[in-house]
């Protein structure tokens, strides 16, 4: 790669803009619709749905070695909660939510460990507080420089009563080259460790022995990583624990963090995954660790990972934030439609489901294709670049989260996998496009712009798509949303002399009335300017945004990972979607004179049909 080459970060995945503002359907909860009723100024009805893949759609059944989802008959279908977690995303996007932690986001602070970042890239700021904050120094070992982190400490991590602490040790960690003739009586280890005796001068060990061996100091090898080469991973030796140092207390965030990070790179650990994990009850392991701005690291590598100065929710927008620390019970829209269970201190509060939805079922013949073999790669917020607003990391004090992720809609290109790591294998088994899946999404004590806003979430605007199912990466699971058929109840007329009758109105023509009704409550609501026909929310940044990444791009190829080794050569982060749809708007060629309907004309020149007389 040249040296002055720029590298633009790109992604298969962007993100809609997190808003400024929040839309409050109800000011507490005892103005939420009962559920023991049904009220007969609301709407309570059912939404006949179909659900067409336009490109392969893999759904897993949530086995080890899955295989597409079926049904309790036994059919291929799509189960409910996947249909229902893709409108509650969607809902909070076009209702305006307000994003949660642990419903909408997990809080924690994001770990990272980075030595080798280009000077002129973007993560070049990070490499450097990285290397303050472990205060590495070079120093000669045997003749050959080695770097050292001063501010990192070892000691043994113990859980007792299911709290943890670290008890440091007697003395100083010993490296061990891999070549000590007495590392060859135990086992090929990778990633373990061992209790041993040794002895040991200045900064040497000069033996090694079976534990309990008279006459020799106790202490613990650790393995950090597989034997492979002249790049093998370092062995080292821990001296026993010093009961006279006072235990270090992590505190349940630094434990939180620790285990998410740890969650988040299983797959990628090769060797004894479950190593890396937190000890159990009364066990304990060695470990390094580091003390920096009232947090404790810790980890089981000399350099070790460390988080942000910040954590993930301090880059929501301000009004959120305001928010959730004044009424963590604040009803939006998704809240008040799909319910909620939340606790704050004492107080706890939950709303039952308005909505419900029931499994799709293939409804066409299907086509299941031959297996195939890929690498999923999994977006983390430690991708700074991609999840940060103008390539901002989480130590920056005016950070922001790009908002809510989304894939971009793209042809099915995903390739057999050559990686040789089953850990980041994933086998699809995807129906072929074409087939169709038919279920039944029922409401109950709806208004109408709750209604409104249900449909839009279904059906979006014309010429969009939505994702589902496995794959999205590489453009599995694109498909169309289509309402069949909407129904309400008419109470006047569900009793009649003759009895019970459960004929309900036929309201499919009303779908895009209600959804005006609700465009019409939000604009009020969130004070939409007027624009150039009318006021709408869909002249929004962020509703613009939405609908432009639910159409297919114009060139897959940049909607797709990078490559390992442009990683650390990125000098700006990717694209916000907002510059991207103005750029395409732009460079979209314009219709000539003669392509242009006179009708459409007229309307540029006069104004709408609507006015005219």
């Amino acid at each position: 790669m040249a040296e002055n080459q720029k590298v633009t970060a790109r992604a298969p995945y962007n993100f809609v803009p997190f808003s400024s503002k929040v839309l409050i359907r109800y000011e507490n909860a005892d103005q939420l619709p009962p559920h023991d009723r049904i009220d007969p100024a609301l709407k309570t009805g059912e939404i006949h749905v179909t659900i067409k893949a336009e490109t392969p759609i893999f759904i897993s059944d949530g086995n080890r070695n899955p295989d597409f989802f079926r049904n309790a008959e036994g059919k291929f279908a799509i189960p409910g909660s996947s249909v229902r977690g893709l409108l509650r995303q969607n809902m909070m996007i076009l209702g305006y939510g307000l994003p949660r932690p642990g419903e909408d986001l997990e809080d924690y602070q994001v770990y990272f460990r980075d030595m080798t970042a280009a000077k002129k890239s973007v993560a070049n700021a990070r490499r450097e507080y990285y290397k303050a904050a472990l205060n590495i120094v070079t120093e000669q070992h045997n003749q050959k420089p080695v770097s050292k982190p001063k501010n990192v400490q070892a000691g043994y991590l113990h859980k007792e009563n299911g709290k943890y602490y670290i008890q440091p040790i007697a003395g100083e960690v010993f490296r061990v080259p891999r070549s000590h003739p007495d590392l060859a009586q135990f086992p090929s280890r990778d990633a373990s460790t061992c209790f041993v005796s040794y002895t040991a001068s200045s900064d040497t060990v000069k033996e090694i022995k079976p534990a309990g061996t008279a006459g020799m100091q106790s202490g613990m090898l650790l393995y950090t990583g597989k034997h492979v080469g002249q790049k093998a991973n370092p062995v080292y030796l821990f001296p026993q624990e010093d009961p006279s140092q006072p235990a270090i207390q992590p505190s349940e965030w630094d434990v939180l963090s620790y285990e998410v990070d740890y969650k988040s790179r299983a797959n990628s650990l090769r060797e004894n995954k479950s190593f890396w994990a937190l000890p159990d009850e009364g066990k304990m392991k060695p470990v390094f660790y580091c003390a920096l701005d009232g947090h404790i690291y810790f980890g089981m590598t000399r350099f070790l990972r460390i988080g942000y100065k910040h954590s993930l929710l301090e880059g929501l927008p301000k009004k959120h934030k305001e928010l959730l620390n004044e009424d963590p019970f604040v009803l939006d829209y998704p809240s008040a439609i799909f319910g909620y269970a939340r606790k704050a201190g004492r107080n706890q509060q939950s709303y039952r489901s308005r909505v419900s939805v029931g499994d799709f079922v293939l409804c066409t013949s299907a086509t299941q294709m031959q297996d195939i073999t890929t690498v999923l790669g999994e977006p983390k917020p430690s991708y700074y670049p991609g999840y940060v607003v103008d390539g901002k990391d989480y130590n920056q004090d005016d950070f922001r989260l790009r908002g809510y992720k989304q894939y971009w809609m793209k042809p099915a290109q995903a390739q057999q996998s050559a990686n040789p790591n089953e850990n980041v294998q994933t086998r699809l088994k995807p129906l072929k496009e074409g087939c169709a899946f038919r279920g039944v999404i029922r409401y109950k004590n709806l208004s109408d712009d709750e209604l409104g806003l249900l449909l839009w979430t279904l059906k979006l605007e014309e010429g969009c798509f939505q994702s589902l199912g496995m794959g999205k990466p590489y453009g599995y699971g694109r498909v169309t949303v289509s309402v069949d058929k909407l129904t309400s109840l008419d109470l006047d007329s569900l009793y009649t002399l003759q009895g019970f009758c459960s004929d309900a109105r036929d309201e499919t023509t009303e779908i895009d009335r209600y959804i005006r009704c609700y465009d019409e409550y939000a604009s009020k609501r969130l004070d939409v300017k007027k624009g150039k026909k009318s006021v709408s929310i869909r002249s929004m940044r962020e509703i613009e945004d939405f609908f432009f990444m639910k159409k297919p791009v114009q060139e897959p190829v940049q909607a797709s990972y990078m490559e390992l080794k442009e990683f650390k050569d990125i000098s700006a982060p990717l694209p916000d979607v907002t510059q991207l749809r103005k750029e395409t708007v732009e460079s979209a060629p314009k219709k000539a004179d003669s392509e242009i309907d006179p009708f459409e004309k007229l309307l540029a020149m006069y104004g709408s049909k609507n006015k005219r007389r």
